[in-house]
Order: C-alpha cells, then sequence, then structure tokens
C-alpha cells in the first residue's frame, strides 16, 4: 500500500507529513489528493477492514483506524517473536 501510495505521490497525505494548505488553489489540489488516497486504500483492504474504515472520509482518519487495527499488542509482540527468531537463524548460520 504504502508503495503504490508513494508512487502516486499521496503518502505524504496519508501519513500526514503535508498537512492541509490554507490557500483555497491550493486546498482544493490537496482535497482532490487526499479523496485520490482514500479512495485507493478503500480498494487496497478486503471487505473485513473496509467496513472498519468505511467511515473515514479522510485518508489521515483511514490511516488512524488502520494502525489501531494493525498495531496491536499482540501484533507488536508477535513481530518482536519472529524478528527474535529470524535473528537467531542468522546468527546460527554465521557459526556453520
Amino acid at each position: 500500500m504504502k508503495v503504490e501510495l508513494q508512487a502516486q505521490k499521496l503518502w505524504m497525505i496519508f501519513s500526514e507529513i503535508q498537512v492541509a494548505p490554507l490557500g483555497e488553489k491550493e486546498l482544493d489540489a490537496y482535497n482532490t489528493n487526499n479523496y485520490l488516497a482514500t479512495s485507493m486504500i478503500f480498494y487496497i483492504f478486503s471487505n473485513e477492514i473496509l467496513l472498519m474504515i468505511s467511515s473515514s472520509n479522510f485518508a489521515k482518519k483511514a490511516s488512524d483506524k488502520l494502525k489501531s487495527i494493525y498495531l496491536t499488542t499482540k501484533f507488536s509482540k508477535r513481530l518482536t517473536i519472529l524478528q527474535k527468531l529470524l535473528q537467531s537463524r542468522q546468527e546460527e548460520n554465521k557459526s556453520v
């Protein structure tokens, strides 16, 4: 998802690196890009996830909801365990 949004030059809106400008013309362009990013996000995810984020009409709101879904403590713990396992395998391979 990140790569696709970056390719379309929309990642900065999704990750909130780019904030809404004050000028009317710039704000229109920002809003257009925001809606494009949001629609791309909706096409990427399954129906189950889409139901959880469908009320998000802004890319940043969708981003926040996705973070709350995927960055839970259980997920973080699993990721930490997986990283330790991979590190131990790499260390074993080096010693052989």
